[in-house]
């Protein structure tokens, strides 16, 4: 089992390189325009990060497929721009802030139930999706919204995003 987990570790990260070679959408510039407000007016800002930017962030590490922290923060930091789409700041000595591992686990435990998952599933699977299918995206990274792709993932309608009950 742990074979083949790392099997498909290994392909979803060729396959992540190869996209990155050519003009696809940036997942961060796209949870960069994503409002996640009406999901933290009931979670309390405990730390010094935004709680919309610990959801954009467990977004990103799903969509991304980034099973270690230390890995999250290593990608973060050699590309601030992404982290800054997160929502991310510096601080005053002009140094990249991010959460250290055990707030982030402590934020995720505490605040996002099964159904918070699920929806931020439904979202990663959305925005994965519209990354990967757009046909024309726009030179900064932004799908044009355009193409028959992104309008029948908009319309959530593209069978890469159809979930099928198995059950019925």
């Amino acid at each position: 089992m742990k074979n083949s987990i790392k099997e498909v570790d290994r392909e979803l990260n060729k396959i992540f390189v190869d996209l990155n070679q050519r003009n696809w959408v940036k997942v961060s510039f796209i949870l960069s325009k994503l409002d996640l407000s009406f999901m933290i007016v009931d979670i309390p800002n405990k730390s010094l990060f935004n709680p919309e930017a610990f959801l954009k962030l467990y977004l990103y590490r799903r969509i991304k497929v980034i099973r270690r922290y230390p890995d999250l923060l290593e990608i973060l930091q050699k590309n601030e721009q992404e982290a800054f789409d997160l929502g991310f700041r510096k601080d005053e000595n002009n140094e990249l802030q991010l959460p250290k591992k055990r707030t982030y686990n402590q934020f995720i435990q505490e605040n996002l139930d099964k159904e918070t998952r699920e929806i931020l599933g439904s979202i990663a699977e959305r925005i994965l999706a519209k990354a990967v299918n757009c046909e024309k995206p726009k030179e900064n990274g932004e799908p044009c919204n355009k193409c028959s792709q992104c309008v029948s993932i908009t319309k959530g309608r593209s069978l890469d995003i159809i979930e099928i009950d198995a059950a019925s």
